[in-house]
C-alpha cells in the first residue's frame, strides 16, 4: 500500500512559518514608521524653534522689505572699543533696542537737557514770546534754535526766566518743575532736573540733572515723533540766526562730528567735569529707518569717536541688513 505524505500539514506548516514571517516584517515597518513619524515630529519642533529665533533677533520694515539682524549688529557694536559707561542704539521704526550698555544707570546729563528745556518752552510758542538775552530781544523759536545748535547756556537760563515770568509763577524753580512733570508724563524713570542748563551745581558733588541713556533717547523719540521741529537747527553744522533787532548770530553746532555721520536728523552734546562727555544723535541710515544712539559718561572727544563707530556698524549694509 502506498503511502502519501500528509499534503494538508506541510501546507499549513508553511502557510504558518509565511504568517509569523509576514507578522515580523509587519512590525518591523510599525518599528520604523513610528521612528519616522518621531524624527519628524522632533524635525518640526527644531525647525520652528529655529524660526521663531531667527524672527526673534531679526525684524522686517513692510515698507523697504529689510530686515535687521540685531544678533549680529549686538556683537558687532558689542567688540567696539567704546569709552562710555552707558549706552543705548534704537531703532525708531521697529521700535527696538538694538544694543545697549548700562541703559537704566542714572547719569548726569549736562546739556542733553537743553532738550527738554526746548520740549517744554515749545508749549509758549503760539504766544508769539519775546525772549530777552545780553539785552537783545529774541523770538522764542529762534532762541531755541540757537540755544540748542550752540549749548548756550545762558539762552536756556533766558528762556526759563521768560516762561516763569508769564506764568506768573513766582516759585524760583518753577520751570524745572515744569521739565519734571513733562519727565513723569513720559515716564522716564531715571531722569531729573534741578536746573534748566545741566550746569554741574558742585562740580566735585552735584550736577544740573540726572537720567539714563535709555530715558534720554525715548525723549528724542518722542520728540521726532510730536515736534520734529524743535531738534531740526541741531541737524546743521552752522545756522544764521537774526534776533528781533535784526542783529546776526552765527551758531555753531558743538557736535564736531556732525559732517563724519551721513544724514543726521538730530543730535546734542552735553559736556561738564561731573558727566564727563555725552551725545545723542539721529541719523537715517538710508531706508526711512531713524537710528538714535546715545552715549553717556564718556570723554569729550571720545563721545564723538564712540557714536562714529556705532553708525558705521550700523550703516555697513551689507553684513547688517538682509533683504
Amino acid at each position: 500500500m502506498l503511502i502519501f505524505p500528509n499534503i494538508n500539514y506541510k501546507m499549513n506548516e508553511e502557510k504558518n512559518t509565511i504568517k509569523s514571517s509576514f507578522e515580523e516584517i509587519k512590525q518591523k515597518i510599525t518599528k520604523i514608521e513610528i521612528l519616522v513619524i518621531f524624527l519628524m515630529i522632533i524635525s518640526f519642533i527644531l525647525f520652528f524653534y529655529f524660526s521663531f529665533s531667527k524672527k526673534e533677533n531679526s525684524s522686517t520694515s513692510t515698507e523697504t522689505g529689510v530686515s535687521i539682524n540685531y544678533g549680529e549688529l549686538y556683537l558687532k557694536i558689542k567688540q567696539l572699543p567704546i569709552e562710555a559707561e552707558a549706552v543705548f542704539v534704537w531703532d525708531m521704526y521697529n521700535q527696538k533696542e538694538i544694543f545697549s550698555k548700562n541703559k537704566e544707570q542714572q547719569l548726569p546729563l549736562a546739556s542733553l537737557s537743553k532738550i527738554m528745556t526746548a520740549l517744554v518752552a515749545s508749549d509758549y510758542e503760539d504766544k508769539n514770546l519775546i525772549v530777552k538775552l545780553d539785552k537783545e530781544k529774541w523770538n522764542l523759536k529762534n532762541l531755541l534754535d540757537f540755544t540748542l545748535i550752540s549749548s548756550s547756556n545762558s539762552g536756556a537760563a533766558a528762556v526759563a526766566s521768560a516762561i516763569q515770568s508769564i506764568s506768573n509763577e513766582n516759585g524760583k524753580n518753577s520751570f524745572v518743575e515744569k521739565m519734571n512733570k513733562k519727565t513723569k508724563e513720559l515716564g522716564l524713570k531715571q531722569t531729573y532736573f534741578l536746573n534748566e542748563s545741566g550746569l554741574d551745581i558742585d562740580e566735585e558733588y552735584l550736577s544740573g540733572s540726572y537720567g539714563s541713556a535709555r530715558d534720554i533717547t525715548m525723549l528724542f523719540d518722542y520728540i521726532i515723533k510730536n515736534k520734529p521741529e524743535i531738534l531740526e537747527a541741531t541737524s546743521y553744522k552752522k545756522l544764521n540766526l537774526i534776533s528781533e533787532d535784526k542783529k546776526i548770530h552765527d551758531a555753531e553746532n558743538t557736535n564736531t562730528a556732525i559732517n563724519d555721520i551721513p544724514l543726521v536728523i538730530a543730535s546734542k552734546t552735553g559736556y561738564t567735569d561731573l558727566a564727563g562727555g555725552n551725545l545723542v544723535v539721529v541719523f537715517d541710515n538710508g531706508m526711512m529707518r531713524p537710528i538714535i544712539v546715545s552715549v553717556l559718561g564718556s570723554s569729550k572727544n571720545g563721545r564723538f569717536e564712540d557714536v562714529k563707530k556705532i553708525v558705521n556698524i550700523i550703516l555697513e549694509d551689507k553684513n547688517n541688513f538682509e533683504k
